[in-house]
């Protein structure tokens, strides 16, 4: 049987592997507790470093690489985007840039929670989505900011020295949909000068994710060669546990903090400003950007062929798929804004449905695939919550 702690984490202090490590765990400074799982599974005698091998492949290949890569396409359109918007204002090229932003918003929805190697390298996941804030302290530092109109903020090389609050997504939401933002299509300059400031840091992440996914000589080669030499993974079943890893903290992620922080027990207990990206109306798509992302790396990782060849393998696959599409199908029912959605009591019971579904989800992973792989599960680092 498993153990449940809850322990209270950091916001910060990784290894390489996108993990706490345990005097950060000590801190009490986090906004959320997370669930830690300790039990030991003896790996199945049939799981060979070959099958190993070919999830990582897969994985690499498959969902790190083509969808960084995305997300790359989305921030490089938005950064003229935003140029447009400050070199010629008007309503119709403030819609343009929230358009694009929401492309990007939804392209890293997709890969949120691959926070390993080149993600979590020079701050670069908390740079480019500060979130979760319960505090509100991003949000003061960016209308501190516009107050002051803080012009080393319109440098991109500047700002990248500041607060990581100040430099990603959550910031330009505020900047392209919060109090003032009309001003953008009347030519308000400062404002926009930072936003393209934001975007140009955002593509510039990104490229350098992309880049270190590429690069066959960095932390590629930790994961594709693991061994007694390898400093951050040891046996062939390690670089796979991260790569289940993403999809454990991914639905615990979906049920505790994106859906859970905001949903409440009922309509009157929701709190709707406490999900991400409400301002600009995207928290329910992101959503289910993440969990359409936490399924194209079930499909394309390799994890389902081997699974399959293992006792009740087969019925595994099928039950995750089953829920998959279980919210695939509400999803496309559409959803109201968040801030509507939680107030109706059938879009609430809804949203209680995609909670269950995260947790059903969470439950496959952690215990019986994990299991069928032959792996033991540990701390869920929930980075960057």
């Amino acid at each position: 049987m498993a153990t449940i702690v809850l322990p209270v984490v950091p916001r910060r202090a990784f290894d390489l592997r996108g993990r706490r490590s345990r005097s950060a765990i000590a801190v009490r400074e986090a906004a959320i507790a997370v669930i830690v799982l300790f039990f030991a599974i003896p790996a199945f005698a049939d799981t060979t470093p070959e099958q190993y091998r070919s999830i990582v492949d897969g994985s690499i290949e498959n969902y790190l690489r083509p969808e960084f890569a995305k997300l790359e396409v989305e921030t490089a359109a938005l950064v003229p985007a935003v140029e447009s918007l400050c070199a010629a204002p008007s309503f119709e090229s403030l819609g343009e840039v929230r358009s694009a932003f929401g492309k990007v918003v939804l392209a890293w929805s997709r890969v949120e929670y691959a926070r390993l190697g080149p993600v979590i390298v020079d701050h670069r996941l908390e740079r480019f989505s500060f979130w979760p804030d319960p505090k509100g302290i991003g949000l003061r530092q960016v209308q501190s900011l516009l107050a002051d109109k803080d012009e080393s903020a319109t440098d991109p090389a500047t700002l990248a020295d500041k607060s990581v609050a100040l430099q990603g997504l959550q910031a330009l939401e505020f900047v392209l949909f919060g109090t003032g933002s009309e001003d953008l299509a009347g030519g308000e300059a400062f404002r926009c000068a930072y936003a393209a400031a934001i975007a140009r840091n955002l593509d510039a992440i990104a490229g350098d994710i992309v880049a270190g996914w590429n690069d066959e000589a960095g932390y590629v080669a930790l994961m594709r060669n693991p061994g007694p030499d390898n400093p951050v993974y040891r046996a062939p079943e390690e670089p796979v546990g991260d790569i289940v890893e993403i999809l454990t903290t991914g639905f615990q992620f979906i049920r505790d903090v994106k859906i859970g922080a905001f949903v409440g027990e009922n309509p009157k207990k929701a709190n709707p400003k406490r999900a991400a990206f409400w301002r600009s109306g995207l928290a329910i798509d992101a959503i289910a950007a993440n969990f359409a992302g936490l399924e194209a790396l079930f499909e394309a990782s390799g994890l389902v062929p081997v699974i399959e060849t293992r006792p009740g393998g087969a019925g595994f696959v099928g039950s995750v798929r089953f829920e998959f599409k279980s919210a695939g199908e509400s999803f496309d029912e559409g959803f109201p804004p968040v801030v509507e959605a939680v107030a109706v009591p059938a879009e609430h019971s809804r949203l209680i449905y995609l909670f269950i579904v995260a947790n059903t989800l969470w439950k496959y992973f952690t215990e019986d695939i994990s299991a069928a792989l032959g792996l033991r599960t540990g701390f869920n680092a929930l980075d960057g919550d």
